[in-house]
C-alpha cells in the first residue's frame, strides 16, 4: 500500500494532512542520538515508522505518543519511588516495575500489569495519591501504543 505524501517547503505530510518526520527531525524531537534511537526501534521500543522510497520516516503522532510514552515511565518510576519511601517497604512487584521503568525495556503486557497493579491500590489508602493520574494518562496511551512489543 503506498502511502500519499505532500511536500510543502521542508515539510512532508501525508494523505491524512499529518506531518512526517524524517530521522533527523525524530531525533530533534526525541533528544535521542542514533545509536540509542536505532536501539529503541529494533528492540521494539520505538514506533517501526514506514519507508518512502529508500527514506524511513515517522508520524508526528507516532513520535508525540512516544515522547508521552516517556513522559509515563518517568512519572511511574517517581510514583513507585515516593510510594516506597513512604510506605517504608518495597514489595515484590514494585521492585519489578521499578527496575523495568528505570531501565525503560517497557513492554506492552508489563503496562498493562503495571495498570492491574495500580487498580490494586485505589481502595487501598494510599500515602501517595497520584495513582488515579497514572492510570488516567495509561488509559490514554495504551490504545496508541500499538507499536510497543510485547514481552515473552
Amino acid at each position: 500500500m503506498e502511502r500519499e505524501t505532500k511536500v510543502e517547503g521542508n515539510s512532508i505530510r501525508g494523505a491524512t494532512g499529518q506531518r512526517i518526520l524524517r530521522y533527523r527531525e525524530v531525533a530533534s524531537e526525541t533528544g535521542m542520538k542514533k545509536t540509542l534511537f536505532y536501539s529503541e526501534l529494533n528492540h521494539g521500543y520505538f514506533p517501526s515508522g514506514f519507508t518512502i522510497g529508500r527514506t524511513r520516516a515517522w508520524s508526528e503522532n507516532d513520535v508525540r505518543v512516544w515522547k508521552d510514552f516517556a513522559r509515563l515511565k518517568a512519572r511511574a518510576t517517581a510514583w513507585l519511588q515516593n510510594y516506597a519511601s513512604h510506605s517504608g517497604r518495597i514489595e515484590p512487584r514494585q521492585a519489578k516495575f521499578f527496575s523495568i521503568f528505570k531501565e525503560g525495556r517497557v513492554a506492552r503486557n508489563d503496562l498493562i500489569e503495571f495498570r492491574r497493579y495500580l487498580e490494586d491500590r485505589l481502595d487501598q489508602p494510599s500515602p501517595v495519591d497520584d495513582v488515579q493520574q497514572l492510570l488516567q494518562l495509561l488509559d490514554g496511551l495504551l490504545p496508541e501504543l500499538y507499536w510497543l512489543r510485547q514481552r515473552r
